[in-house]
């Protein structure tokens, strides 16, 4: 219905981060996937530093948004 408005509600289980406990304990580098995609671009970057390939894409972003 286009004339009540949006109503969002967080998940008790879950909490709003949108996945299950099981795939909320997995943890690389000590955070969950929830925790990484809500990083920050360059901490993103920082995070990923030994993955080149993700790096790389990474580096280009913080480059377009805040240019030296």
């Amino acid at each position: 219905m286009h004339f009540l408005p949006d109503v969002y509600v967080s998940c008790d289980i879950c909490k709003g981060k949108r996945y299950n406990r099981e795939t909320l304990e997995v943890k690389y580098k000590g955070l969950s996937i929830s925790e990484v995609l809500d990083l920050t671009v360059e901490d993103a970057r920082e995070f990923f530093d030994a993955i080149p390939s993700i790096s790389r894409k990474l580096q280009t972003l913080v480059e377009l948004v805040c240019p030296t």
